[in-house]
């Protein structure tokens, strides 16, 4: 830059020296040189600013610098260091639904359903969650995941314990529910054993906790009524063959329980096996002297006044064996110690992507548990069922999916009544804004005992107490769903 500007110097003295030469007029000359002054001090003003333009990246690689060393010192008062400097992930999911039931129950029921039993005619936040992961990677690393969720699908799933409140799953919808919290631990043998000590989710079913991973808004009858929620307890898995063929096995303290409720133990095996890329076989064992009877609720029950809802209340007799663990109440325990009679699970899941827009999937369960000592009898008790679940991705923001099933609960152990179910649910998936969908759904529910409740209520006494007792051996419904997952 300094060069040009003498280069441009020189022209301008040599042109002086023309109009010198030509004019002879001092003041002329007088008025050059000034010009030529201040063409200097602008060529200065022009390499300062250059030097600057030029420094300047030098000085935005500093700011970056400090920025990156406060935000480190911010994240280590939030949450210690990780010597493997793996990131902390916080995620979330919010579900918000609307339905209706063209049945319009006088009971505000939607029978047999899981986490939206109560939803016949309005709004509910069914579950807001957020997730905390930093899961190992490699042989001899540990970490954890934990999952905080509240709304009204966490009484449904919310594991029970040895509390005193015996209407806890049933009424809190205040209090926030630990869906996981569990430490994993690769052991550095073979290729890794992922090993998980805490809570956790159940391997078996088709389908999940939360909406937004299934193809369908409501859960399945299966969901329901044939598995677990969750376990609590250590389990392992193993990949003898990478990408391809995936082993687990476990200890537990049963089905949806924190704290056992007996002396026993649950046993679980998985196989999840993937021979190509566009079909996968999962099967889970789960097996163990873990029949869940909640003793507390059955006591509370059998000592109250007699009521609609309890007409042969007050008949409570220490000694009658339909009653088991009530002659330990005043040792303090509120529940029996059931280790006999084996609760035992087989599912099974395929499923088959043939083309990238085409989903298919198959889910089986059977189930049998042993005698339980109560007013239902005892003998063997066994229920069944199998789903099946479709689903087209039409475009990049539609998709349609449709779940039938068929449940067999010929003992009643499930649902209360012997009875066969069966269900078929339509669903389209609108991705409005990703990651938010809008989903909406027809769902229709049929058995062979009028399991449903709609707009005729119970008589007694010839009262009508429009409690809505169960006439219709149908139900259908309609829900509009919001969902968010981040």
């Amino acid at each position: 830059m300094r060069q040009h500007g003498l280069f441009l110097a020189a022209i301008l003295m040599a042109s002086l020296s023309l109009v010198s030469t030509s004019f002879g007029a001092d003041g002329d000359m007088a008025e050059v040189l000034a010009r030529l002054k201040a063409l200097e001090q602008k060529n200065k003003d022009l390499e300062t600013k250059l030097k600057q333009a030029e420094a300047r990246p030098r000085t935005t690689a500093a700011i970056d610098k400090a920025m990156a060393a406060e935000e480190a010192k911010m994240g280590a008062v939030i949450t210690a260091p990780d010597p493997h400097n793996r990131p902390l992930k916080i995620g979330g999911y919010l579900d918000f639904s609307y339905e209706y039931n063209l049945n319009r129950p006088d009971n505000f029921k939607n029978n047999l359903r899981s986490f939206d039993s109560n939803d016949p005619n309005g709004f509910n936040v069914h579950l807001a969650e957020i997730n905390f992961e930093r899961l190992p990677t490699c042989p001899g690393q540990a970490g954890f995941r934990i999952d905080l969720d509240y709304g009204t699908d966490q009484r449904v799933f919310g594991s029970q314990d040895n509390s005193a409140d015996t209407s806890f799953r049933n009424q809190q919808v205040k209090d926030v529910d630990l869906q996981q919290a569990y430490i994993e631990y690769i052991a550095p043998i073979g290729s890794g054993i992922t090993i998980d000590a805490g809570k956790f989710v159940t391997w078996a079913g088709q389908e999940v906790i939360e909406a937004s991973d299934n193809i369908n808004s409501s859960r399945g009858l299966l969901f329901g009524l044939a598995i677990p929620f969750a376990h609590t307890g250590i389990r392992a898995t193993y990949t003898p063959f990478k990408d391809k063929w995936t082993v687990g096995a476990g200890v537990v303290n049963g089905w949806d329980n924190i704290q056992d409720q007996n002396n026993a133990k649950t046993f679980m095996l998985m196989s999840n096996w993937t021979p190509v890329k566009w079909f996968n076989w999962v099967v889970v064992g789960i097996a163990g002297d873990e029949q869940f009877i909640d003793e507390r609720a059955r006591f509370a029950s059998a000592i109250a006044p007699a009521s609609l809802a309890n007409p042969d209340g007050g008949g409570f007799d220490a000694d009658d064996p339909a009653t088991p663990g009530a002659t330990a109440l005043f040792g303090g325990k509120l529940w029996g110690s059931h280790d006999h009679g084996a609760r035992g699970l087989i599912d099974t899941t395929l499923t088959f992507t043939p083309w990238d827009k085409f989903t298919f999937a198959v889910n089986a369960d059977y189930a049998q548990e042993g005698s339980i000592p109560s007013a239902n009898g005892g003998g063997h008790r066994t229920w069944w069922g199998a789903a099946g679940y479709i689903k087209y991705q039409l475009t990049k923001s539609w998709y349609i999916a449709n779940r039938t099933e068929y449940f067999n609960d010929e003992d009643g152990a499930r649902t209360g009544v012997r009875q066969t179910l069966w269900e078929s649910t339509i669903t389209a998936d609108w991705a409005l804004s990703d990651p938010l969908h809008i989903r909406f759904e027809f769902r229709h529910d049929d058995s062979n005992r009028d399991a449903f409740s709609d707009r005729r209520g119970v008589r007694q006494n010839d009262i009508d107490l429009h409690r809505g007792g169960n006439n219709a051996d149908k139900q259908d419904t309609l829900m509009m769903q919001w969902l968010y997952k981040f």
